[in-house]
């Protein structure tokens, strides 16, 4: 099986929760590139080029895997939607950062799982049962105890990072829906050239002078944003979007780890105590989720 060519959603959920474990490491990873270039960069300007530099990479995948540059997608309208969701979050992501604490928007937009598992339920009609409902009421709670969020929700820094949540948890739900249609190296295609148009369009207008190093970071932003997005779309052709909202979660702990790493930040007490509620969720799922296929096969190997 090749990588342009993933497996379904009947393949094993483990192996999707697996692969999209890898996809937000990577994205956490670019959210420290971001930290690093964004205060020399305009944000209009680091989303074009961003999103321009994605898109050249996921042509060099394409050409890499046997495949030509560039391929027109069986859903298109979905495929432009995804793009522009992904674009709009990012820009709200940074207007609700000017006026409030990063830990407090990162706790409304982890509101994302909770509205992901809603729509999975009522848009792609799959079964939610209580234990994947409880895992994510669980990260949700192991999140707020990290953050420890004071935002108050008329403000407009939390309705940008509402924004945020919405659009990223609707994201989620057209990649799932493309599964069938467009292959992953389509998809991951088509994930940055209808928000590079658009910023593109916008960029004349706030471009500067920058390093060469400026430039290249922002272009590897890009590169890594196609990279993950691509990891990001083969886990959700491998397991159920409802499955897979819990694990949404573990950013915070990629954050952490990172966040020691690159930027010295201990985690406190807090931070601990909402890192093991999280982990235990993702692992009760694993554990209910294992039990039951085991019941299941039991079920159908009796006469």
């Amino acid at each position: 099986m090749s990588m342009a060519e993933p497996a379904g959603p009947a393949d094993s959920p483990l192996a999707g929760i697996a692969i999209v474990q890898g996809a937000i490491m990577l994205f956490v990873l670019m959210d420290v590139a971001i930290k690093t270039v964004a205060p020399e960069v305009p944000l209009v300007m680091l989303q074009a080029v961003r999103y321009a530099s994605h898109t050249l990479t996921a042509m060099g995948l394409r050409a890499l895997l046997g495949h030509a540059p560039f391929a027109w997608p069986r859903k298109p309208g979905i495929q432009a939607a995804r793009s522009l969701l992904l674009l709009a979050g990012s820009f709200a992501f940074a207007l609700a950062l000017r006026d409030a604490p990063l830990a407090d928007v990162t706790a409304v937009n982890f509101l994302g799982p909770l509205l992901l598992m809603s729509l999975a339920a009522r848009i792609l009609g799959e079964k939610v049962g209580w234990h994947r409902w409880a895992a994510v009421g669980l990260g949700f709670v192991g999140t707020m105890i990290i953050v420890r969020p004071g935002l108050g929700v008329t403000s407009p820094s939390a309705l940008f990072a509402l924004v945020t949540a919405c659009t990223f948890a609707v994201y989620q739900v057209l990649t799932r829906r493309l599964v069938g249609h467009d292959d992953a190296l389509t998809t991951i295609l088509h994930t940055g050239i209808a928000a590079f148009l658009v910023a593109s369009l916008l960029a004349p207008f706030f471009w500067v002078r920058l390093p060469l190093s400026a430039h290249a970071g922002m272009a590897g932003i890009g590169a890594m944003s196609a990279i993950s997005h691509y990891i990001f779309v083969v886990g959700y052709n491998r397991a159920p979007a409802s499955l897979l909202a819990p694990f949404t979660y573990t950013q915070l702990l990629w954050a952490a780890l990172f966040g020691v790493l690159f930027f010295g930040d201990l985690p406190d007490f807090y931070a601990v105590l909402g890192a093991a509620i999280i982990g235990a969720a993702g692992l009760g799922v694993i554990f209910i989720e294992r039990r039951m296929r085991a019941e299941i096969a039991k079920r159908a190997d009796r006469p």
